[in-house]
């Protein structure tokens, strides 16, 4: 499964890849504690709600 250029972790894509993938599992989560330190509503359920990137 290849990322389209311009992906945003909203797709669906991302979310499988990291499942399978614990490197890129362990990169996600670390994007995700950052922008919840910026704001507490920026979770991972934040992210997988938005719409796919066109």
């Amino acid at each position: 499964m290849r990322l389209a250029p311009g992906c945003r972790t909203c797709d669906v894509a991302l979310w499988q890849l990291a499942q399978q993938h614990p490197p890129i599992q362990r990169k996600l989560a670390l994007v995700l504690r950052f922008y919840q330190q910026l704001h507490p509503t920026l979770d991972e359920a934040f992210f997988r709600k938005l719409p796919p990137s066109p």
